[in-house]
């Protein structure tokens, strides 16, 4: 699994333990790794998932990135947001009336989950 996130570079996913799920084949064998290893492995995971966001989002900086608008920003007045195509949440200054529109928005700073710029 670990050699599949490393190639593949995730920018996103949900992860968890292994758990039995009652039902199905699997509920019938022995779990035989220990709870400590089955967190770590998580932890791992978690971990690769994180850096490879941090990397794309780092990578868009500079460019342009068509977003479709959401509206007006719950947690940032003043700015609006919208989603790109890879699914990350971008935050730029805009009028509330390009809600529903598609814009091109040049990125100007990045983190793990979220975007920020400006109209092009």
């Amino acid at each position: 699994t670990i050699s599949l996130f490393e190639s593949v570079g995730y920018i996103g996913g949900f992860a968890f333990r292994y758990s039995v799920r009652p039902g199905t084949p699997a509920a019938k064998m022995k779990d035989s790794v220990p709870e400590t290893e089955k967190i770590r492995r998580l932890k791992i995971i978690i971990e690769m998932i994180q850096v490879s966001a941090e990397r794309f989002s780092e990578s868009l900086i500079g460019k342009t990135r068509e977003v479709l608008v959401e509206g007006e920003s719950p947690r940032n007045p003043g700015l609006l947001f919208g989603f790109d195509l890879a699914g990350r949440r971008v935050l730029f200054p805009g009028n509330k009336d390009l809600r529903g529109k598609l814009v091109d928005i040049i990125i100007e700073n990045a983190n793990r989950w979220l975007l920020k710029g400006k109209i092009k």
